[in-house]
């Protein structure tokens, strides 16, 4: 009979408790391996008080919500912060791409007008040079119209073809 007093008390199964109740998943539970003697009374006691006893009430503000509204405050202002930078970006991006071409366009004139100097310079020196500057220009001009006649000619050349 102690036999069958030891294993209905040490087989969870054999009690007339729900084996719902039994497991408890709280580290309170005063019944343990070490206590394989322990009377089915004491457990439903034991889960009674369990139970039956008083819980810390759940603050879910803050367990919950400050830390959320926290943690999306964090994100508008990262946002923010992003969106001015990305502007400032594009701004100076669009003030760099606007500048650069006078830049190399003021670049390009000061290095041809100092090889073009340079240009007359030798040819002074050799006496090859004109005896007029204007008779330059005036070859410059007269290059220059037949350019332009010649892209006229294959525009209308276009528009009529």
């Amino acid at each position: 009979m102690a036999k069958s007093a030891q294993a209905s008390s040490s087989d969870p199964s054999a009690t007339s408790e729900p084996k719902s109740e039994q497991e408890v998943p709280y580290p309170s539970f005063p019944v343990s391996k070490s206590q394989p003697n322990a009377s089915a009374s004491n457990r439903s006691r034991a889960l009674s008080e369990v139970v039956e006893g008083a819980f810390p009430s759940f603050d879910h503000q803050a367990a919950i919500v400050g830390p959320f509204e926290e943690e999306t405050n964090r994100d508008q202002t990262f946002e923010q912060e992003i969106g001015q930078l990305i502007l400032d970006l594009v701004l100076e991006t669009h003030a760099w791409a606007a500048a650069r071409p006078k830049h190399e366009s003021q670049f390009a004139v000061g290095k041809f007008e100092k090889k073009i100097a340079d240009i007359m310079e030798i040819e002074k020196e050799q006496g090859a040079s004109p005896s007029l500057p204007s008779s330059f220009f005036d070859r410059t001009r007269a290059r220059l119209l037949e350019f332009m006649r010649q892209m006229k000619n294959a525009v209308d050349a276009l528009t009529i073809g």
